[in-house]
């Protein structure tokens, strides 16, 4: 859930040449849960709405979601946790 990423890697490792200098070498691929690599960042399965607070909408949607059917006591406290946090 979320929005499409920007598509840099964080997956950067540093070489140290013999001279002094540095190169930033990106060594990680963008890859869904099929191994499917990407090449301009990733899709959200679910996109979000931006006008709405994210943990809203997160929610939302697990609670729509058949094997997440939450009772009233997790929403309750999910709620509280949220106030106090």
């Amino acid at each position: 859930m979320g929005s499409q990423s920007s598509g840099y890697t964080t997956g950067i490792s540093r070489v140290e040449l013999p001279d002094g200098s540095l190169v930033r070498l990106s060594v990680a691929h963008f890859a869904d849960r099929n191994q499917q690599l990407h090449q301009q960042g990733l899709a959200p399965d679910v996109v979000a709405d931006a006008k709405q607070p994210l943990p809203d909408q997160a929610r939302q949607f697990l609670a729509s979601q058949e094997f997440c059917k939450l009772s009233d006591v997790v929403i309750k406290t999910m709620l509280f946790l949220r106030v106090v946090f």
